[in-house]
């Protein structure tokens, strides 16, 4: 019993009371759970939230910092000042796209103090002397820098940016023809195409790495160094304002619709701005290569917008679904935009060259070539020490230690080389010292020394002139004109040279340094040849009327007619022109080389040329209503100062029965009016008488139809009245008469 009543004292819970407790357990364990499952999808979409915004915000102000510094300290020396320099090439943005951009800056410039600042020596140029042929090079192939996205499906990377830039260490796009010539080691070169491959420009396929590659790291085979990842989208705008309001444009003023890579290829790219990165730079032929023009135009640059999107690393939890996103894969991936316009106080603008407070060091003369009359030929190089050079002074002297009174300035301080020009005057078989200074703003070098001799004689012989023309129809006069020459005459057209700075001997072009001057010849036939001393010459070298010289190759004008010809020209006459160049050294034998008596060396042939037509036949005219008589002539007189002129008998012949009798007067030159004609005629009277029994003189039947003889100049009967002598020379006939009449009385005449 008492075992029995023990068990029914022993209570426990029903399974109905268990399942309910397990049932309200369940329910509170759920409902813990919901709250954590709710607060973790809360704390994952901050944690998200901030990842995405710092991640975003650092590729974003990473790129924006260096976007800043485009162009910084890329130029530093600006326009070179030194004749062996050059201008660099490079560009502070090298290519300007819609979702990638390449720029360049110094940006170890901080870093590199012991290099001055962030100068590159392993990449600068120099020539055989060692001088840098860049002033400053401060950007290397770690400083060109792109940005660029990379998608992290890789299929997708197709993409590519071509641009062009000097990438040679050291650089070379410099021209070949610099003095000094550039190191053998380091040709000149234009500027390389650079690619980069393996990306996306589309914006189209996110999740992007964003990459800042440079072209060192492209030479190198390397990807860049990433800088954000989870980017959605990477766009740039190009403006040439500083408020971001005016869209770069095409160098023809055309709104860019498509923007052009480097070699050809091309993009969509409205609405950007983004014109790419064609034009290369040809040191040797610049402005002929495709799109050069672009170059301009990227310089032209003033802002840029750069627009950065990121997303998250996964799609959100909470239903989260973005209207604007066109990729239906992504809508549900949370963005974070970032927009900046940036506006790089660099662009723009170049360095200026750092001040030099010392005179220049003096240049050295290496070379001179003789040639042109009076007009040598002098090289030389630039100094290599003192301050930057601003002229040069040249200046000679006959005497080793004279005064140096002769000289010009070199205003070009880039010159190698001056043709030194001719006084018109001095003796050029004399032996000339040359020496030379360098000038700047703080003064100016010694005389480079020693002076350099040399003697300046002639070896160079004209071109004929050409296209000789004349004007008929003027009063009392001809205007001539003529093409100068503009070249010597092979084979006298090379220079002797002396000195190891020569870089052409060749004298074919005639300088404006040398006095060429013209000789004019007239005629009165188409076919005179004044070298067999037919016609006259009514200009010449040393003439007061010469025309002003004029540069090789233009036209010449002179008038031949007044005070300006020894011959002026007559009225109503045909006449015919021939003229040469000729320059000074004609005058002494010695002062050409080889030596030469006739002075033929420094003569040009005529034009036209001797056996075809002489220029013309132009004339002048008077116009009158009525005839114009000439000036009555005065009167002759016989020529008895010249001995053997005149006398009875003959002085020639004594045996004979007839006198001499040289008549001479005065020409007549002008008409009554005064104006310049040519005689065609006298007519001269002769009268006699006996002398015993003088009485009135009677015409001389004999001597002509009623004692006149018509005198006709033209068939040079009497010294020409066409003026084809000198006006001052006197008119002369010489006349026979007898002495005796039939019955042996003596005659007189008059």
């Amino acid at each position: 019993m008492s075992t029995r009543q023990h068990h029914r004292n022993q209570r426990g819970f029903t399974l109905a009371e268990i399942l309910v407790t397990t049932a309200i357990f369940a329910i509170i364990m759920l409902a813990a759970l919901a709250v954590y499952d709710r607060s973790n999808r809360v704390f994952k979409t901050s944690t998200e939230a901030a990842d995405l915004q710092q991640s975003t915000r650092i590729g974003f102000d990473k790129l924006v910092s260096d976007v800043r510094m485009a162009g910084f300290d890329y130029s530093r020396g600006g326009i070179p000042q030194q004749s062996w320099q050059a201008p660099q090439p490079d560009e502070q943005i090298e290519y300007a796209g819609p979702t990638a951009v390449v720029f360049r800056a110094n940006f170890n410039y901080n870093l590199g103090a012991s290099t001055s600042n962030g100068l590159e020596p392993a990449y600068t140029p120099v020539n055989v002397n060692a001088q840098p042929i860049f002033p400053y090079v401060t950007t290397s192939n770690d400083e060109i820098i792109a940005y660029v996205l990379r998608s992290t499906t890789a299929s997708a990377n197709t993409n590519s940016i071509s641009f062009y830039v000097d990438d040679f260490r050291p650089r070379s796009a410099f021209p070949s023809t610099l003095t000094p010539a550039p190191a053998g080691s380091n040709p000149s070169r234009s500027e390389e195409a650079v690619t980069i491959t393996g990306i996306d420009t589309s914006n189209g396929n996110p999740p992007y790495t964003l990459y800042r590659v440079s072209v060192s790291d492209v030479r190198n085979g390397s990807l860049g160094t990433p800088v954000a990842e989870n980017i959605r989208s990477l766009n740039f705008q190009y403006y040439t304002d500083f408020n971001g309001s005016t869209l770069l444009k095409n160098p023809d003023g055309t709104d860019i619709t498509s923007g052009r890579d480097a070699g050809g290829g091309t993009f969509a790219t409205a609405n950007t701005g983004a014109i790419g990165g064609d034009g290369q730079y040809n040191p040797n032929s610049i402005g002929t290569t495709t799109n050069f023009n672009d170059r301009g135009q990227r310089a032209l640059i003033a802002s840029m917008r750069v627009s950065l999107v990121g997303m998250n690393a996964s799609p959100d939890l909470q239903g989260y679904s973005n209207p604007n996103e066109p990729i239906a894969a992504i809508q549900s991936y949370r963005q974070y935009a970032l927009s900046s316009l940036v506006v790089p106080r660099n662009l723009g603008m170049t360095g200026f060259p750092e001040p030099s407070f010392n005179p220049p060091a003096p240049p050295t003369i290496v070379g001179m070539c003789l040639g042109h009359c009076g007009a040598p030929v002098i090289y030389w190089t630039a100094p290599v020490a003192g301050g930057e050079v601003v002229s040069y002074h040249i200046e000679w002297d006959t005497n080793q230690n004279g005064a140096y009174t002769s000289s010009i300035d070199i205003t070009d301080p880039t010159a190698t080389s001056a043709i030194l020009p001719d006084d018109g005057a001095s003796d050029v078989s004399l032996t000339r010292y040359y020496r030379m200074e360098a000038l700047n703003d703080n003064g100016q070098s010694p005389p480079s020394n020693p002076p350099w001799p040399a003697i300046p004689q002639n070896r160079t012989r004209p071109q004929a002139p050409t296209l000789l023309q004349g004007t008929g129809g003027q009063a009392n006069q001809i205007p001539l004109r003529w093409t100068a020459p503009s070249n010597n005459e092979s084979p006298n057209n090379q220079l002797s040279c002396s000195g190891p700075g020569i870089t052409s001997t060749n004298g074919t072009t005639i300088p404006p340094q040398e006095v060429v001057k013209f000789r004019v010849y007239r005629g009165t036939n188409a076919n005179f040849n004044p070298a067999a001393g037919e016609g006259v010459m009514v200009l010449d070298f040393p003439s007061g009327s010469q025309p002003p010289l004029a540069p090789p190759g233009y036209t010449v004008n002179w008038t031949g007619g007044g005070g300006n010809s020894a011959y002026p020209a007559a009225n109503c006459v045909d006449y015919y022109y021939r003229v040469q160049a000729i320059d000074r050294c004609y005058r002494q034998a010695n002062w050409n080389i080889p030596n030469d008596a006739t002075g033929a060396n420094s003569m040009s042939a005529f034009d036209p040329a001797v056996g075809s037509p002489a220029a013309g036949p132009f004339r002048s005219t008077v116009n009158s209503p009525t005839p114009i008589p000439p000036q009555v002539p005065p009167s002759a007189s016989a020529d008895t100062a010249t001995p053997m002129a005149s006398g009875c008998p003959d002085p020639l012949n004594l045996m004979s029965p007839n006198c001499r009798v040289t008549l001479q007067w005065t020409k007549v030159l002008s008409d009554t009016a005064g104006n310049r004609i040519g005689v065609d005629s006298y007519v001269i009277s002769r009268a006699s008488r006996l002398q015993q029994a003088g009485g009135a003189y009677v015409p001389d039947a004999t001597f002509g139809t009623a004692g006149s003889l018509t005198v006709n100049c033209s068939t040079g009967t009497c010294a020409d009245g066409y003026t084809q002598t000198p006006t001052a020379n006197m008119n002369k006939f010489v006349d026979t008469p007898p002495f005796l009449n039939n019955g042996g009385l003596v005659l007189e005449y008059q």
